[in-house]
């Protein structure tokens, strides 16, 4: 996955596009939204799950191999609770 959230300078101007393509893009952003809220989602509920199960060891040396080899997020074990961080959000 490429980091797609690198910000564009601000510059005035123009852009001419039919209004069907408008409405097809500003649909298209709605349903990015959703899915961002559906994936942070998804991560709280695996970080509860896994919270359950970071009292073993063996998930400790796992996490950490797992964070070795992730690009999209890392998993941490705080005060017996997991937190996951996606990077790109």
């Amino acid at each position: 996955m490429t980091k797609t959230n690198q910000k564009l300078p601000d510059t005035p101007g123009t852009v001419t596009m039919p209004l069907a393509s408008f409405l097809e893009l500003r649909e298209s952003q709605l349903l990015v939204y959703e899915k961002l809220e559906s994936i942070q989602e998804m991560s709280r509920q695996l970080a509860i799950f896994l919270s359950g199960l970071a009292s073993e060891k063996v998930v400790y040396d796992e996490i950490a191999r797992f964070n070795a080899r992730s690009r999209e997020c890392e998993i941490h074990i705080i005060d017996g609770r997991v937190k996951i961080e996606l990077k790109d959000l």
